[in-house]
């Protein structure tokens, strides 16, 4: 089974000059739930990758090991 990589979303987000902020405000989820996506606590399910993908401009399973 592949990993969830939350240092990965993080880096990209990053790379786009989002804040965590932003994006969890486009993703319609708290910031304190783009927290634990980025710190690998809590994985997002499968619609919210979707959306991650298309604003962060990569694939889902750039989002994977």
């Amino acid at each position: 089974m592949s990993k969830f990589k939350g240092r990965i979303l993080r880096e990209r987000r990053k790379r786009l000059k989002l804040t965590q902020k932003q994006l969890a405000e486009k993703i319609e989820k708290s910031l304190m739930t783009l927290i634990r996506y980025e710190n690998g606590s809590r994985i997002a399910d499968s619609n919210t990758l979707m959306q991650l993908s298309k604003i962060l401009k990569c694939n889902c399973k750039n989002f994977f090991e």
